[in-house]
């Protein structure tokens, strides 16, 4: 294995992960005990930045920042806030296979940046979807503008 490959464990058993496809075999997860610290990290927490796209427009709506152990169900919630219907909305995979409300982000196998696919059965209005592409740009407006501000505020010091 390389230094940032994710690794998919079959099976846990104390420190130890056993892994299956190209490389199958145990691997130690700390070995603070031989002096070697912590050799892998859990991704299941950290956050995960995803996008979904407008049903009626394609494009791109709402951007997702979410830890990996958020379950499908939240990540379809946060529908609510580009005028869909959360429960009209069924999460998949890019197959068309639909997940589990129960799978967490992570065991759905989300990475940083990948889109939040999902089937729509709801009503979609065009006035919903033109306010969700200015939304999303006001929102990267304020994260331009927040970014701005700690270096405005570093100059105010010198």
């Amino acid at each position: 294995q390389q230094y940032g490959d994710v690794l998919r464990p079959v099976e846990v058993r104390g420190l130890w992960l056993r892994l299956d496809g190209k490389q199958p075999g145990w691997i130690l997860t700390d070995g603070t005990q031989l002096g070697l610290g912590p050799l892998l990290e859990r991704l299941d927490s950290k956050t995960l930045r995803l996008h979904a796209r407008h049903p009626a427009t394609g494009e791109r709506a709402l951007e997702l920042e979410l830890p990996g152990n958020s379950l499908i169900s939240d990540a379809r919630q946060e529908l609510a806030r580009i005028g869909l219907q959360p429960l009209a909305a069924m999460p998949c995979r890019s197959d068309s296979r639909v997940m589990d409300d129960s799978l967490t982000l992570y065991e759905a196998g989300y990475c940083d940046g990948d889109e939040f696919l999902f089937i729509y059965t709801g009503e979609v209005d065009s006035k919903t979807a033109t306010k969700a592409s200015s939304n999303l740009v006001d929102e990267a407006r304020a994260v331009t503008q927040d970014d701005k501000a700690p270096a405005e505020a570093s100059e105010a010091l010198r």
